[in-house]
């Protein structure tokens, strides 16, 4: 089934939304007066909860903005901006609208459609991965993807699509996510994202980090990142968990202490979960990711007695688009590129980590890190267009190093030497494995 999407039924449907989890309907969302209401219906269950900061009962959870947890799932960045194109700013700043559009294609579980729709209200057409994934030129089929898949429940900046459940890609299957970054839609250039974002998670995965299956296009401008959100586990992010709506940049506002406190309250996996925390920490300021923020650390969960962290995800060398920026959430209530004095602290007091374990950790990063540095050259060295950003990348990478080991900084000329590139300009302003038993990475277009 597939309806008609236009600017006056897509606004009158969506006042009141039916809230679904595993196929069945436990929940209503209305707003009145500026009060959102979720009630959940008789027949829900205990085990119908659709966040954990919303459990199961019979009086309505009120507030007085959009619920936390379907924040979360709201289009943002360039999918908000075909929003705004296409019905214009009035419905694009409903956040009821955005979310009976975005509703269907939730991560994890949670699906939302307007009051009275069907789950398959809207149909997406099949992704043709070897179009997308194995062309010169993946910009002009991905443009089209973004006016199809228009208001996608999947949050950031970049342009990205999701694979439909029910689609039958024979090169890499379903359920797959696809980010492009020839034209992400804003005044910001973020050409080279896709790649940067895809040889850190190699980083991160060698790194000790447990990440998703991913691809880069031959093109090196889309990159495929399969979803972690397997048949009945439920996702939340940790804006949602901290009861912050995520908007006004309340995204930066949170700490690793905050992170760690929640850990311990709901994993059912503390001290692994702790300690993939501090290993994140550490990754980031290695490599300079400023957007770890509370959106891009997450959980995953079947019941409130199985609970742990996603797999890590949105990992970016974002120093390499802007040299001065600051990593995303305080810690010792600072934000600052050191892993000194209150990194120890962290590990101690929050984590429940020894020192010695912790310098452990910090040396199993730096081996990760430095084992993908030949990868970034060989793709600065296939990809002119990449190349100046490869070059920054290995620099910034160099340095974390040293700031790790408490050392002066490398010299310039020589690291570049070290992978046949010469200095950079200053900047403006495959398919590898999640990290399985064997630890292998396969290779395929890099």
């Amino acid at each position: 089934m597939n309806f008609t999407i236009d600017k006056q039924n897509l606004v009158e449907a969506c006042q009141n939304l039916d809230v679904y989890v595993h196929g069945r309907k436990v929940a209503t969302l209305s707003r009145l007066d500026c009060v959102y209401t979720l009630q959940y219906i008789p027949e829900a269950k205990q085990c119908d909860f659709i966040s954990i900061t919303m459990p199961t009962r019979k009086d309505p959870w009120r507030s007085s903005i959009l619920h936390p947890f379907f924040q979360m799932n709201l289009p943002e960045g360039a999918m908000l901006q075909g929003v705004i194109k296409k019905f214009g700013w009035t419905v694009a700043s409903d956040k009821m609208v955005l979310l009976g559009l975005a509703g269907t294609s939730l991560i994890g579980s949670v699906k939302v459609v307007p009051s009275g729709f069907p789950l398959d209200w809207r149909i997406t057409p099949d992704i043709n991965v070897e179009q997308l994934m194995h062309t010169p030129d993946s910009r002009s089929y991905f443009d089209e993807l973004l006016d199809t898949c228009l208001g996608q429940g999947i949050s950031g900046v970049m342009p990205k699509v999701i694979d439909p459940e029910r689609s039958r890609c024979t090169v890499l299957g379903n359920r797959w996510i696809y980010k492009h970054d020839q034209d992400s839609g804003g005044e910001a250039n973020y050409v080279g994202v896709c790649m940067n974002e895809y040889l850190c998670l190699r980083a991160a995965s060698r790194a000790g980090l447990q990440v998703t299956d991913c691809a880069i296009s031959e093109d090196g401008h889309t990159i495929a990142l399969k979803r972690f959100d397997r048949a009945g586990e439920r996702f939340e992010d940790f804006c949602s968990l901290s009861g912050i709506s995520g908007e006004n940049n309340q995204k930066y506002e949170g700490s690793m202490e905050r992170l760690a406190k929640i850990i311990d309250k709901i994993s059912s996996l503390r001290e692994t979960d702790k300690e993939t925390i501090l290993r994140a920490h550490v990754l980031n300021m290695i490599i300079g990711n400023g957007d770890a923020h509370l959106k891009n650390f997450g959980i995953l969960y079947t019941g409130l007695d199985d609970i742990k962290l996603s797999p890590t995800f949105d990992v970016v060398c974002t120093r390499a688009f802007n040299y001065t920026d600051s990593p995303a959430l305080y810690l010792g209530g600072e934000k600052q590129w050191s892993l000194s004095d209150d990194f120890v602290q962290f590990a101690k007091n929050d984590c429940g980590i020894t020192p010695a374990r912790a310098y452990k950790i910090v040396e199993e990063v730096i081996n990760g890190v430095n084992a993908t540095m030949s990868d970034i050259a060989k793709a600065g060295n296939k990809h002119e267009w990449f190349r100046e950003h490869a070059k920054m990348m290995i620099l910034l990478w160099n340095d974390g190093i040293a700031m790790a080991l408490d050392e002066p900084p490398p010299d310039e000329e020589e690291v570049l030497s070290k992978y046949k590139m010469s200095s950079p300009m200053m900047p403006e302003g495959e398919v590898f494995g999640g990290g399985g038993k064997d630890g292998e990475y396969m290779s395929m277009f890099i």
